[in-house]
């Protein structure tokens, strides 16, 4: 049986350059495990989807907290994110790059996204439970999958 949607939850983090910010964002239905994002030279966030960038600043709504403001966990490449797919979890996905498919999902089809921003690092519980770990890549492609 498939597990609720939870969107983006941080397993793992052994970098000091966490932390948690207050982001300001139109008015948005966030839920907690939303990706926001600030383009370069933007002063507000915006819902993370399909066109999110690498070089985007990204963040993981922790929770809202008023309208236009968010606290959110500040995504680097040394954490580790569970997230939800779009397909089924596949192993033979590992180390492909991939884009979002939604705020809260991530779009695993089997083939390497030159456009990804995020890197599987493995499967988690069944199949159709359709959840993997991913590692999102900085703005030169690096991961810190070692």
């Amino acid at each position: 049986m498939a597990q609720s949607n939870y969107g983006f939850r941080l397993v793992q983090d052994s970098s000091e350059a966490s932390g948690v910010e207050q982001w300001r964002h139109a008015t948005l239905a966030l839920q907690p495990g939303d990706l926001l994002e600030i383009d370069m030279g933007a002063t507000a966030a915006t819902v993370g989807d399909s066109s999110t960038v690498a070089a985007s600043r990204k963040g993981v709504v922790a929770n809202a907290v008023s309208t236009g403001l968010s606290n959110v966990t500040i995504v680097n490449p040394s954490q580790v994110w569970e997230v939800d797919s779009a397909n089924n979890s596949d192993r033979a996905h590992n180390e492909d790059l991939m884009v979002l498919s939604g705020t809260s999902t991530v779009n695993n089809s089997g083939t390497n996204a030159d456009s990804g921003i995020c890197v599987q690092v493995a499967p988690v519980g069944a199949a159709a439970d359709k959840k993997i770990l991913v590692r999102f890549i900085d703005a030169f492609g690096g991961s810190a999958i070692g």
